[in-house]
């Protein structure tokens, strides 16, 4: 599957699979996280976003789907590292002002 980086991304693995058990062939299709972020720069950890998919076919004939995906914002280690060891800085620095008025 080629990436149009113009219109979107590329699809990263699909199946074809009867998913509903409606008797019908459902396409589902895998994207990467990191080229769906790229695409929604601006959305929010909690966001509820539409998105469409087209394509076409190996004979040609073209396809559409949509769904709504809830963005969840994903922290890498490092960062969550940082976090905690502020939070412990803070924590430490509010005890020892608490210690001080103790003193007073």
């Amino acid at each position: 599957m080629n990436e149009n980086p113009e219109k979107g991304c590329g699809a990263n693995h699909f199946a074809i699979s009867d998913i509903q058990s409606d008797g019908y062939a459902d396409v589902v299709v895998l994207f990467r996280d990191q080229d769906v972020a790229a695409l929604l720069p601006s959305a929010v950890d909690g966001e509820v976003v539409g998105l469409e998919l087209t394509g076409a076919l190996k004979d040609g004939t073209l396809i559409t789907g949509s769904d709504n995906i809830t963005v969840q914002v994903k922290k890498d280690r490092k960062h969550e590292k940082h976090e905690k060891q502020d939070k412990d800085k803070d924590s430490d620095r509010d005890q020892k002002k608490d210690g001080e008025k103790g003193r007073k």
